[in-house]
């Protein structure tokens, strides 16, 4: 049987009737429905033209791309070890930490990509109406001669998939503090969007002029910063540097920033 979107037989296998999926397909794979082949397979790894590992900004960005390039259904995946679609992460440093008297307080679905460049709005629908396959799950490995990588998709056995071109577009990780008590529960890192919720979560529990510092003095923490005096709190920034912004901004531009910082609280 031929892939629906393609001349040639499709690359996957499913184990069982050819004519539908099987009953154990699981979409945090990848498998889409009227796929009569799928990941779930023991059988042939499953193959996309393009993976992209990560579930950040350049991930709904580069769908977007290859979908206005006209790549066929079926040729694009994204492995992403968050349990949401691609979003602006920008977002999360900003209104996703407005007090709950703030007017705009950022939630999704109303930040997926592409909406912070002023495209469409990627929901679920787009990516099924697009054939680019989502899969949850973590790579645990990379074989570039192979062209092939092995996921972690939670709760399932590791799957192997094999890939044309990969994209890596992971993003970084905040640096931990490495000190005691940086795994208390009020002690929050922000990168993902669960770790922004857990974040506005401590801040609820906390009374007016309660006191919090943030760890950092450039983008991220500015913007952090600006959000949380919104909550009637004593906010601190500690940077390690001489001024904040400083790998951006000169001794007199960041005076006066911290100077604007300073009136607001």
């Amino acid at each position: 049987q031929l892939d629906e979107h393609s001349s040639q037989p499709s690359r996957h296998f499913c184990a069982g009737p050819l004519s539908r999926p099987r009953a154990s397909c699981d979409p945090r794979r990848g498998c889409r429905p009227g796929m009569w082949s799928c990941c779930c397979s023991k059988q042939a790894a499953p193959h996309f033209d393009y993976i992209i590992v990560g579930g950040g900004n350049a991930a709904g960005y580069a769908c977007k791309e290859f979908v206005e390039q006209g790549v066929e259904k079926g040729k694009v995946a994204v492995i992403s070890a968050e349990s949401v679609l691609p979003y602006e992460r920008p977002a999360l440093t900003k209104a996703y930490l407005h007090p709950p008297s703030a007017k705009v307080r950022a939630r999704l679905p109303g930040f997926f990509t592409c909406v912070g460049g002023g495209g469409e709005r990627q929901t679920q629908e787009f990516y099924d109406k697009h054939g680019i396959s989502i899969v949850q799950g973590r790579v645990e490995s990379v074989d570039v001669a192979a062209k092939s990588l092995v996921v972690q998709v939670p709760d399932l056995d590791s799957t192997l998939y094999t890939y044309g071109k990969l994209i890596l577009a992971t993003g970084c990780r905040p640096r931990k503090l490495g000190v005691i008590g940086d795994g208390m529960h009020n002690v929050c890192y922000v990168r993902e969007e669960k770790d922004a919720a857990k974040l506005v979560s401590s801040l609820e529990a906390l009374e007016a002029k309660s006191k919090v510092v943030v760890v950092g003095g450039g983008y991220i923490g500015l913007e952090c910063a600006a959000a949380l005096v919104g909550w009637d709190l004593d906010v601190t920034v500690v940077h390690p540097g001489k001024h904040a912004m400083a790998r951006l901004f000169n001794p007199e531009l960041a005076e006066w920033l911290e100077a604007e910082y300073a009136a607001r609280g």
